[in-house]
């Protein structure tokens, strides 16, 4: 009763961090009454409220980050985004275990490992440190010569040599590498189609093909042979 009434309490102004505390609390009062004796039935009420709270924290969670979209039409931030999907996994997940007939945690212990399976496949996707790019900056009025020092998966954004939390729209390969520089096959990447009406469409690299005399590289792309490096962007997934 005590974290039904705890919950109950909560303003509108609550966070995220506080819905997900509280509904936290308010599923372990409820696994220790089950332990005791009380019947799932009587349980029903604090079980609808954890699936309340935590469908609440869920939503606050992606209007946060919708309110940081850059609005790059593949960003970590948009649809679609892995990240944003993470809390309404973490919602079914609750309602899964709400709803089911035992509460061995076996179905959290799945959830996480897809997650964690999932945030590998996102490592392993992104361009690894020490791949060289270009970066537009806006102190240098221009592109300038970048290296990837690491990436923020919470933000979705690069590390690099000159910048910080660079965005991806910022970001371009650099022409003027070898082979073994270049960025690596299979990289998830956004192109601008002119005949898409200079749209950026999704794309995959499958090969690059070096500059000869000092002119820059191309890439090819799944959607594009020969793709300029100016055309190119980052993408997550």
């Amino acid at each position: 009763h005590r974290a039904m009434e705890e919950a109950d309490a909560l303003g509108d102004d609550s966070g995220p961090e506080a819905l997900r505390a509280a509904a936290s609390r308010l599923h372990e009062a409820a696994v220790a009454a089950q332990e005791a004796g009380v019947a799932e039935a009587e349980l029903q009420a604090a079980l609808d409220r954890v699936s309340q709270l935590q469908g609440e924290a869920a939503e606050l969670e992606a209007t946060a980050a919708q309110s940081k979209c850059c609005g790059w039409p593949w960003c970590v931030f948009c649809a679609g985004r892995p990240e944003a999907q993470t809390s309404e996994a973490r919602f079914d997940e609750t309602v899964a275990l709400s709803s089911g007939a035992r509460w061995d945690g076996e179905e959290t212990i799945q959830a996480r490992r897809q997650q964690e399976q999932l945030e590998d496949e996102l490592r392993k996707l992104r361009l690894p440190d020490g791949t060289k790019c270009k970066y537009s900056s806006t102190r240098w009025n221009g592109w300038v010569s970048a290296i990837v020092t690491g990436f923020d998966a919470n933000a979705g954004t690069y590390d690099l040599d000159v910048k910080d939390g660079a965005r991806l729209e910022l970001i371009s390969p650099d022409g003027r590498v070898t082979q073994r520089e270049a960025w690596p096959i299979g990289s998830p990447v956004s192109y601008k189609s002119d005949t898409a009406g200079g749209r950026f469409l999704p794309a995959v690299i499958e090969g690059f093909n070096a500059g000869a005399d000092g002119a820059d590289g191309t890439y090819d792309l799944d959607i594009k042979a020969r793709s300029a490096c100016e055309r190119i962007r980052p993408r997550l997934l």
